[in-house]
């Protein structure tokens, strides 16, 4: 059975909203936040994953690997290599 704790997103702090700046006019924009989606909260083990896709990033750039290169070396796509990296998904 899955966990289903949640935690405050460590992206938005809680806030549900990514801000930032939109052209023309440089206008302050919020849009929903991409790692919860605007709920807030993410499951617990999210946390495991960012630290996991962190060690990831960091191995594949000490090696000097193209995102791209380990990508179709894995046999995935480049999109889904990025998630894994980012703590989006399941990367363990």
């Amino acid at each position: 059975m899955a966990d289903d704790k949640t935690v405050t997103c460590p992206d938005c702090k809680g806030e549900g909203v990514s801000r930032g700046y939109a052209c023309p006019g440089f206008k302050p924009v919020e849009i929903p936040c991409l790692r919860c989606k605007g709920a807030k909260t993410v499951p617990e083990e999210m946390l495991q994953w960012i630290k996991n896709g962190a060690a990831m990033t960091e191995k594949r750039r000490a090696a000097k690997i193209p995102l791209r290169e380990e990508a179709k070396r894995l046999g995935i796509p480049a999109s889904q290599l990025t998630d894994m990296e980012m703590g989006m998904v399941k990367n363990d």
